[in-house]
């Protein structure tokens, strides 16, 4: 897990997100919202869900960008109320803001890490999720934290930058290989093409030089039978 450390789609929160999505599906059926959907559905929809590592969070703030909200593992409370809302369960989506054990807000008499599984609007990037979180979140520590996240995200931007470029040119490349073909014939198929014209040309010629052949070898035979008639007639 060391050697994959981000804290939104890092190895640990992978590992985490597939434990979560199998305790979240029932939960979320329960729901109005999802009440009309099959679990399969459901787990189709959860597939944009990511499990964040919250280490250094002490209030979270729950933007538009999230749909869902689903405590896997430990436990909340919300900001407002103070009511308490221990795993596995869906925090409503009438609670704006949730505290975590790290603050001191909440009184919880033993250590506890709490997971949740976050489920971001449809055209919402994760990573966007969690930089407004910085903004609007109070943190233990605002520091390392944040510069590793957003060295996270502006390095993912610039994967997906160089990724589009390479697959532009390599399809630039791909459009001008096959201008080209189409207007050149390739060699290969030129030579192909070539000696497949001469041998059936050849095949045709010798053909006709058959049948051109034959005829005066058939001008000699019927010379030879009028010979011999003419000798019959003289010897008569």
């Amino acid at each position: 897990m060391e050697l994959n450390p981000d804290p939104i789609i890092g190895l640990e929160s992978r590992i985490w997100k597939e434990v979560s999505i199998r305790v979240a599906a029932p939960l979320l059926q329960a729901t109005p919202a999802y009440q009309s959907l099959t679990q399969e559905q459901v787990k189709f929809a959860l597939e944009r869900a990511f499990v964040p590592n919250l280490n250094q969070y002490k209030i979270f703030s729950i933007t538009d960008m999230i749909e869902d909200i689903i405590i896997v593992d430990g436990l909340v409370a919300d900001y407002n109320t103070r009511e308490t809302y221990i795993a596995p369960c869906c925090v409503s989506r009438t609670v704006q803001k949730i505290i975590l054990p790290t603050s001191s807000l909440i009184n919880v008499p033993f250590e506890v890490v709490t997971r949740l599984l976050i489920v971001p609007d449809r055209e919402v990037d994760e990573y966007d999720v969690m930089m407004l979180a910085e903004e609007t979140c109070e943190m233990l520590s605002t520091g390392s934290e944040s510069k590793c996240l957003q060295h996270t995200a502006q390095e993912r931007i610039r994967n997906r930058k160089r990724n589009r470029s390479t697959l532009r040119h390599k399809f630039i490349t791909k459009q001008k290989s096959s201008h080209t073909s189409s207007r050149s014939v390739p060699q290969s198929l030129t030579s192909s093409i070539s000696t497949t014209y001469s041998r059936s040309r050849t095949g045709s010629i010798t053909k006709g030089n058959v049948s051109f052949h034959e005829l005066p070898e058939e001008q000699e035979i019927e010379k030879d039978s009028q010979r011999k008639g003419s000798m019959r007639s003289s010897l008569d």
